[in-house]
């Protein structure tokens, strides 16, 4: 058994408005008394206004839900997320949440009617995770986990922490890095949501 001092976080990503992912999250919070949630994005499908109402759940949780956004999540779920009276939205800034230091950014992709969301753009993700690391490199004192979306430049991050957290892959896997960061990307909380309701069948 982990020690009383033991802080337990835990990590859930790309929801995708599946609404079976607020009772497996709360009774998993609940059944191992964790600190904080904490979502490395794509909690929303199209990131319309109409999705909000999936947000609202946040607040029943009774923990610190600790977010950055995803590709499918658009500034207004962002806020949606914000508003709730639990909500630690990661941007940029270290933060402390239940004794541990987070550091983030969004994803820097968003197409609100999705035409383009798999037009392979590598180069802003590259960049805005460049960035990430430079502000976790720096930050003072050192982040204990950084979260970000998309790993795919996750060793860029590699050092910078001993912990990041990142989703994307809807395939959970967790490795070391060359410099000892622990990668953990957590597969999907939630499924397919609208998109498996969208096609000709």
């Amino acid at each position: 058994q982990p020690s009383d001092d033991t802080i337990r976080v835990l990590h859930v990503s790309d929801l995708h408005l599946n609404p079976s992912a607020w009772p497996i999250i709360d009774a998993v919070a609940k059944q191992f008394d964790v600190t904080a949630i904490v979502d490395s994005g794509d909690i929303a499908d199209h990131g319309t206004t109409a999705e909000n109402a999936y947000l609202t759940r946040i607040a029943s949780l009774g923990v610190p839900y600790v977010y950055v956004r995803g590709n499918h999540d658009s500034t207004d779920t962002e806020s949606a997320v914000k508003s709730q009276p639990n909500a630690v939205v990661l941007d940029g800034e270290p933060v402390e949440v239940g004794g541990l230091r987070f550091v983030g950014l969004p994803d820097p992709r968003f197409t609100l009617d999705m035409t383009t969301r798999d037009n392979g753009d590598d180069v802003a993700v590259e960049k805005q995770t460049e960035e990430l690391a430079m502000i976790a490199r720096t930050a003072r004192p050192r982040a204990d986990a950084v979260v970000f979306h998309d790993p795919t430049y996750a060793e860029l991050l590699d050092g910078s922490a001993p912990l990041v957290l990142a989703g994307h892959a809807h395939k959970r896997s967790t490795r070391f890095m060359t410099e000892g960061t622990r990668l953990m990307v957590q597969g999907s909380t939630g499924g397919a949501g609208l998109r498996a309701l969208e096609g000709e069948e």
